[in-house]
């Protein structure tokens, strides 16, 4: 198997709570983020490239950008018109156990042998079905795998961004915090930027 730098899924979240707007928003700012020039240089930049993966999360799961591995501008191209021609899920619990569960176990089929793994999980609430994220934040720190946060506020939950630094992200991991659906595109531009250059070598 090849190497690469980094593994990275991008955990998505699609319940009941996010808005068809607002899902727009998301999807849009994935596809904003992947075309910044900084993001794409700092992909292209990794050493034997990255692998990406989308995964959409409320009760259930779905993959909508199967494990993609990343190595030049062509490959990135192709997982942006990808991106584009998906429609985002819709609806249900906020189910963030299962999320991280499904993401930890898509991990055996990453494409490359990753040096570093790391699982984004972004959302606007708490969850409220299955088990909590806890016991699959301690699963991923026991195999070496990074969990990062990107809370999204609103005024259902002001205090989101505690519950993600409290339940969610691993000890290596870090929370970058979106004020609104409106700011997502710009937290998650940082945020790849930073999960990614920072385990640069």
């Amino acid at each position: 198997m090849l190497a690469c730098a980094v593994a990275l899924i991008l955990l998505i979240d699609v319940s009941g709570s996010v808005s068809p707007d607002n899902l727009a928003l998301q999807r849009l700012g994935i596809v904003s983020a992947l075309e910044t020039p900084q993001v794409k240089k700092t992909i292209l930049n990794q050493p034997g490239g990255m692998a990406l993966a989308v995964i959409e999360w409320s009760g259930t799961t779905r993959t909508i950008l199967p494990w993609q591995h990343v190595k030049t501008p062509q490959d990135l191209d192709v997982v942006i018109q990808h991106l584009q021609s998906e429609p985002p899920g819709l609806g249900g619990v906020t189910a963030m156990g299962w999320a991280l569960q499904k993401a930890l176990e898509y991990f055996d089929q990453v494409p490359c042998a990753a040096e570093l793994k790391i699982i984004d999980v972004s959302g606007d609430g708490a969850s409220n079905e299955g088990p909590g994220p806890q016991q699959f934040r301690d699963q991923a720190q026991a195999r070496e795998i990074t969990i990062n946060g990107l809370p999204i506020v609103t005024y259902l939950e002001p205090d989101i961004a505690d519950y993600y630094q409290n339940n969610v992200v691993t000890l290596d991991g870090f929370v970058i915090t979106a004020e609104d659906f409106q700011d997502f595109s710009r937290a998650l531009r940082r945020k790849l930027v930073l999960e990614i250059s920072r385990y640069s070598r």
